[in-house]
């Protein structure tokens, strides 16, 4: 069914992949019943995760070169907008490309349906976002078709939260949270090559600064060298802090993409169509607040009256977009004046303070 060409899309495991074993678990588990939606800002793993689940030993063993990898940005442009009214024509085109399906009949849906329908395979949609469209209903009713193919296993990584659409009403979400300290620790170490004890303090200051973003992470562990020690790169971090993040490179031996950056993944986000200028304005307040800001203060801020009539509720954007959340309730001491604040997360905070200073520089 599939040439060997195409297990190739699939891109390898990460060298340092830690503290994710329970969710690899979980969608392995999920896929025998559910199509999986993977959701969470940029620079969190998705990716990883997705890629782990494709290469896991059982799915090799059940699926072998039946494991699909397609980007949904793949024909995108950083400038071209995301979501589009031919969204569904270019999701089905991204696929039939990817895969070299024959469509000889011009009916190129058709034709990967057919592809999808003669024995058991997996397919991850990557990006997702970039494609859509929640005003096209065909978009909806394709992706409720794939995921209805009984041969067809689908997972999708989807930055920011699921839409409220009912296409994702029968798909699990797995919403991904930042590494524990110590899957953190270990990433960094495993990845740099700095000879210095765990314990070392300067590394749990580096990690603590970045929020543990894995994506953060990885840029930062890239840096650091045997001549180059977690004192000198907690220095150089404290004198550059995000202009760290924006330009950072794999070393050759890393198997991921070398031109990924922490700022680029922000920038993707600011620049989705849903963002709004109040919700710009309220994301530029949030880096100024460590302790974020609660929901009464919220709506003194934004109340309904200072709202343009395109804009929506400034904070519903953010969340959908993952560049907010509100605490856990349950984390929360009882004494607390609110029982929820708005935040945004290390590395956001640091680009909106990077970038809000650039603009003023500029001026």
């Amino acid at each position: 069914m599939i040439v060997s060409s195409v297990l190739t899309k699939i891109p390898p495991k990460p060298v340092a992949f830690q503290g994710r074993d329970n969710q690899v678990e979980e969608i392995v588990s999920i896929l025998q019943s559910q199509a999986v939606a993977i959701t969470g800002p940029g620079g969190i793993g998705k990716s990883a995760l997705a890629t782990a689940v494709l290469l896991d030993s059982r799915v090799v063993q059940d699926y072998k070169t039946s494991r699909f990898f397609v980007r949904c940005d793949a024909t995108l442009s950083v400038s071209e907008p995301a979501g589009s009214s031919n969204s569904k024509e270019k999701l089905i085109s991204i696929i039939a490309t990817s895969l070299d399906i024959s469509t000889s009949d011009h009916r190129m849906e058709n034709a990967v349906f057919r592809f999808f329908s003669k024995e058991p395979s997996i397919l991850e949609l990557e990006n997702l976002e970039t494609l859509w469209d929640d005003s096209n209903k065909e978009f909806d009713e394709l992706l409720q078709r794939l995921s209805g193919l009984s041969m067809l296993k689908l997972i999708v990584t989807f930055r920011g939260t699921l839409p409220q659409s009912m296409v994702w009403r029968t798909w699990k979400e797995i919403e991904l949270d930042i590494l524990d300290p110590t899957s953190a620790r270990e990433v960094f170490l495993t990845l740099s090559n700095i000879q210095e004890p765990p314990s070392c303090p300067h590394l749990d200051d580096i990690l603590a600064a970045i929020g543990y973003l894995p994506l953060a992470n990885v840029l930062l562990a890239s840096q650091a060298t045997k001549d180059f020690c977690l004192g000198q790169l907690w220095e150089e971090w404290t004198r550059r802090r995000s202009a760290m993040l924006k330009d950072g490179r794999y070393r050759p031996e890393m198997p991921d993409s070398p031109d990924l950056s922490v700022h680029a993944s922000i920038e993707f986000s600011l620049n989705r169509p849903m963002m709004t200028r109040s919700a710009r304005t309220l994301l530029s307040q949030l880096s100024l607040l460590p302790d974020g800001a609660s929901l009464n203060e919220l709506q003194s801020l934004f109340a309904p009256h200072r709202l343009n009539q395109t804009d929506d509720r400034p904070e519903k954007v953010l969340r959908a977009l993952s560049l907010a959340y509100y605490d856990r309730v349950e984390e929360l001491p009882l004494q607390h004046e609110s029982r929820a604040r708005l935040r945004i997360h290390a590395c956001t905070c640091e680009h909106i303070l990077y970038r809000d200073k650039e603009i003023r520089r500029t001026m």
